[in-house]
């Protein structure tokens, strides 16, 4: 369920950085068809200079856009991943008893991410990790 729903955010990821290589190819199909109408003497030199340097503008604020993309795509290996931190989840009491001191803070740390909140006769917190939560609903 969870690489089901990995997948499709990872596919509407690699739609926009399809639609950002279409958009960076129709802007340089834009200034070959420019720099071929001057070469022809259809357009002076001024409106081909104009052309090239709103197009390069465009091409360039779409490449960092591009990188964007690329940087936030971990995607290889993810199956492994989410393999080996199920297996962590669906085992965290074994883990946790067998934990030193730290570790079992960092356990707890990472269930509850709020704050604990004493509201004068117990403790207690806002929220649950959200994939612990739907974890443990499952088991």
């Amino acid at each position: 369920m969870i690489l089901d729903a990995y997948k499709q955010v990872a596919g509407n990821a690699n739609n926009n950085r399809k639609k950002v290589i279409d958009e960076i190819e129709a802007e340089n199909q834009k200034l070959s068809v420019a720099r071929d109408k001057l070469l022809r003497e259809k357009i002076d030199d001024e409106d081909y200079l104009i052309i090239k340097r709103e197009c390069k503008e465009k091409i360039e604020k779409l490449e960092s856009e591009l990188e964007k993309t690329s940087v936030h795509n971990p995607s290889r290996g993810i199956e492994a991943k989410l393999e080996k931190a199920l297996e962590a989840t669906t085992n965290l009491s074994s883990f946790y008893k067998e934990s030193s001191i730290m570790t079992k803070r960092r356990i707890i740390g990472s269930i509850y991410p709020e704050k604990a909140v004493f509201d004068g006769t117990a403790y207690r917190t806002d929220r649950l990790n959200v994939i612990l939560k739907y974890n443990f609903q499952i088991q």
